[in-house]
This record gives structure tokens, sequence and C-alpha cells, in this order.
């Protein structure tokens, strides 16, 4: 037992710095999720075809599970008003969902360093 307070003692001084981390661990985990997702999403738009992208909102049942509901957020934030511009708004998105994970990971190396 002494020698967790021991090791309490340690830790206390850097709690901060813990939470800190394990909050951009935790952000950097969901935005490598999100980022699987999108690139799920991308080939699935250009392997399907354009005609089966939808141009209006889609609307989730009640009944739907995580993973139906997730597709339906992930249309409606894609969706434009042509295939092209659907397109190029999954790339930029794509592209910011990389550099803010990376800036993430970033950051919680320097945290832990």
């Amino acid at each position: 037992m002494n020698t967790y307070r021991r090791l309490l003692n340690y830790v206390t001084r850097y709690w901060p710095l813990i939470a800190l981390s394990l909050a951009l661990s935790d952000s950097f985990i969901a935005l490598n999720a999100l980022s699987l997702w999108m690139v799920a999403s991308l080939i699935n738009t250009v392997m399907v075809g354009p005609e089966s992208i939808p141009m209006a909102p889609v609307a989730a049942a009640p009944t739907d599970s995580a993973n139906d509901s997730l597709g339906v957020w992930t249309a409606n934030l894609i969706q434009r008003s042509t295939p092209l511009r659907t397109l190029a708004r999954l790339c930029f998105i794509l592209l910011g969902v990389f550099m803010a994970k990376n800036i993430f990971l970033y950051m919680k190396d320097m945290v832990g360093a």
C-alpha cells in the first residue's frame, strides 16, 4: 500500500498534463475513426457511381442503428447539388480531417515528451 501512495504522490504533480494528454489522445482517436469513415465514403462514392449519390437531405429513422445514423450524418455532410461538387466537398473534408488528426497527434506527443 505504501508503494501506491508514493506512486500517487508522483502522479498528482502531473495530473493536468495527464488529463490534457488523454483529451488529445481521445481527439486523435475520434478523428482517426472519422477519417476512416470518410475514406470509406469516398470509395463508396467513386465506386458506386454518381447516380446513386443522394442529392436531397436524407432523414434518419428512429429505429436506425448507430451505423445507419452515421451513414445518414455523413450523407448529409457531404452531399451537394451535383456529383462533382459532392466529390469535391468530400475531398476537402478528408483533407481537413487528416490535418486536424495530425495536429492533435503532434500536440499529444509534445505534451507527453
